[in-house]
């Protein structure tokens, strides 16, 4: 088939640096109004804030996976008109609409049980969670459908304007609750219903924008068969939804279990860290998706391939000076005694979480040909053999069993991802380079030992073989700094 121009790495590029800067935005403005929020309305407060938005969205999985489906759907008929595509955006649309005023009443109700019956809630919180949990329950639905609306831009790759939308809602979602607590008192129920106000105030732009976009618009429009479809795909991304949250906080509860809270303190600020880097392939993998839904599957496979290969690139110039680098930031940052846990597993996470973040793409590969059931049961199956090799591991290698642990679990997960989906065998060959490379300066880290001054010299004598290698041997690295040459050619 042919390619559209607008599959040029070009428009790729674009897109991917609107959507990291979307991501990394909200995350910047965190670090600047936390310790605002914390000074004004206190660490106690703030943690009764922070469980509310834990109960809402592990609640979201009850979406069902719909905007995912909707966003697959959706990108298949980018350049169909609107008898083609209002009856899928609609239906997903209504279906959203209905869980979501059924998951407002599960979390009004878990609300009063989890959080006023428990001894999660101090007394002199209850009164101010009771105010509140109305504007916490509606918010479900408000994100839901929201999340509808940006499902159908990003099936256009409208990601400018989805982008725009989604950071002023992580913006304005910290400011104005925050200047709610100023004027108002730092009470739960006036920083509940600022952020319900700032989420409100963002959906409608959103679905407002997409009415335009997508118009003319009946909303009697409405097919059963496509409910059934968005169902049955979104059905196995929600298995995903909830499995992965298991599978991302069970290493840390089985250190607690074996090691003590201290232990849990020093895994888990490395895994942070590591995690967060994670940003980068997120984005690529959100850039990726609609193309990858509209095209053919041989051409799809080409760009997963591609994708691939040059996100282990890209994400390994981040992860490189990371590993060499873990041991004196953490050092600067949280001093020599907590470093001296944390330091040895960092670069066993960071390597660790490269492989996960390069795994993104055969995942939204899989996911985008219509194949979420291959992606969770990847991860049904690696449920039990992870919460063993961590339990072992642990016993016999402490904090660095539990890292090696969780390392060798992504590694597998990403080995399989890529056999389920068939993508190109040749891409074993194509990832040899940044992966000896990760492996490599994983191995230095053992011989720099607390030298600051061997550890920068390392960090940029392997970040410049890297770049040179990617440069040297990946065309696509080289087409995307360039701008020039088609990401995926017609075929």
């Amino acid at each position: 088939m042919s390619v559209e121009r607008a599959s040029r790495p070009k428009g790729l590029v674009r897109n991917y640096l609107l959507n990291a800067a979307g991501a990394g935005l909200p995350v910047v403005v965190t670090l600047f109004v936390l310790p605002i929020y914390i000074s004004k309305i206190g660490a106690d407060r703030y943690g009764m804030l922070s469980l509310i938005w834990v109960l809402v969205g592990y609640v979201g999985f009850l979406d069902f996976g719909l905007s995912r489906a909707s966003a697959n759907a959706l990108s298949r008929l980018a350049s169909a008109g609107p008898d083609e595509r209002v009856p899928v955006l609609l239906s997903s649309f209504y279906l959203n609409l209905a869980l979501g005023v059924a998951g407002a009443v599960i979390i009004y109700v878990a609300g009063h049980v989890v959080l006023l019956h428990s001894e999660l809630v101090g007394a002199q919180f209850k009164s101010e969670i009771i105010e509140a949990l109305p504007w916490v329950a509606l918010m479900l639905p408000l994100n839901m459908l929201a999340g509808v609306g940006t499902g159908a831009l990003e099936s256009r790759e409208r990601f400018l304007e989805s982008n725009i939308f989604s950071t002023v809602n992580g913006v304005l979602g910290q400011v104005l609750p925050l200047c709610g607590a100023l004027i108002f008192g730092p009470a739960l129920s006036v920083l509940v219903l600022a952020t319900f106000l700032s989420r409100t105030f963002t959906a409608f732009c959103v679905l407002s924008y997409v009415h335009y976009t997508e118009r003319p618009i009946s909303f009697r429009t409405y097919g059963k068969s496509h409910a059934k479809a968005l169902l049955g795909y979104g059905a196995w991304v929600s298995v995903t939804s909830v499995i992965s949250p298991l599978l991302d906080t069970a290493d840390q509860l089985i250190i607690g279990k074996l090691l003590g809270p201290s232990a849990v303190a020093h895994y888990s600020v490395p895994m942070n860290m590591a995690t967060r880097s994670q940003i980068l392939a997120f984005a690529l993998a959100k850039t990726v998706f609609p193309r990858l839904s509209n095209l053919a599957d041989v051409d799809a496979k080409a760009l997963a391939s591609r994708a691939t290969v040059t996100l282990s690139y890209g994400f390994a110039l981040v992860c490189v000076p990371a590993i060499l680098l873990s041991r004196p930031f953490l050092s600067l940052w949280l001093g020599e005694e907590f470093a001296r846990f944390s330091a040895p597993i960092a670069p066993f996470l960071i390597f660790g979480a490269w492989i996960n973040g390069v795994a993104f793409i055969p995942f939204t590969f899989l996911q985008s040909r219509g194949r979420p059931d291959l992606t969770a049961k990847v991860h049904i199956y690696e449920i039990v053999p992870f919460l063993v090799s961590v339990w072992l591991f642990s016993e016999w290698l402490g904090l660095v069993g539990a890292a090696l642990a969780w390392t060798l679990r992504v590694t597998i997960d990403f080995l399989a991802l890529l056999a389920v989906g068939k993508i190109d065998r040749s891409i074993w060959c194509k990832l040899t380079p940044s992966t000896s490379i990760m492996v490599a300066s994983c191995l230095t880290t053992m011989f720099v030992g607390d030298s600051n001054t061997s550890a920068v010299l390392f960090a940029l004598l392997f970040g410049a073989v890297l770049a040179g290698s990617a440069l040297a041997w990946d065309k696509q690295f080289r087409a995307l700094l360039l701008a020039r040459v088609p990401v995926v050619r017609s075929g």
